[in-house]
């Protein structure tokens, strides 16, 4: 591992050790000579026979701990995680994007519920997650919040254009206040109309 890789590694692996303790298995990420990474996902594997609500809000996970958290979602393990809840956990839009990355490679296919509230997260970060579930990732996904964060207009424009190319058909519930959106800047038209022939 390079210094750059250890200064993401400790950014965020004190957040993960607390969620470990809050699900009782912290002796399983207490493995000398086993990167993080290895040891999360063992950890989540063991929990992978339910279906499992990941909640790291508050957690000041940051960047780096979802770099490390997105590598492990995105194997097998991560296919029991149901709910992920990061609300308040320093996300920006480089966090969003390496989880755009991880949605790509199949990581959370059984999501219905993401929650990203006050978070750090721009128009970039949102752009990236709406192209990437718009490929096809998510399917399941019924319910967002996104509030607290900064996309603006880019990314509420993002999230339309992901829209119209089928993502997030599922969707019942999506929460995005306080997020910088200006709506006299969006231009909404009617829809057109076929004349019978």
């Amino acid at each position: 591992m390079s210094d750059s890789d250890d200064d993401l590694f400790d950014e965020g692996d004190q957040s993960i050790l607390d969620a470990a303790e809050r699900f009782g298995v912290l002796g399983m990420l207490d493995e000398p000579g086993k990167p993080l990474e290895h040891t999360l996902d063992g950890f989540l594997q063991h929990l992978r026979s339910k279906p499992l609500v990941l909640s790291l809000s508050e957690s000041e996970l940051g960047d780096g701990g979802l770099t490390n958290l997105s590598a492990a979602l995105a194997q097998e393990a991560g296919e029991s995680v149901e709910t992920l809840d990061a609300d308040q956990d320093e996300i920006s839009d480089e966090g969003a994007g390496v989880l755009a990355k991880a949605i790509e490679a199949g990581a959370l296919p059984n999501l219905t519920t993401v929650s990203l509230v006050n978070n750090k997260i721009g128009g970039l970060g949102l752009a990236a997650i709406s192209t990437a579930v718009a490929t096809g990732a998510w399917a399941q996904l019924s319910s967002c919040n996104f509030n607290g964060n900064q996309f603006g207009t880019m990314g509420l424009v993002a999230l339309g254009e992901a829209v119209a190319k089928g993502a997030f058909s599922q969707l019942s519930k999506l929460f995005m206040d306080n997020t910088g959106i200006n709506l006299s800047l969006i231009h909404i038209s009617e829809p057109t109309r076929r004349t019978p022939i």
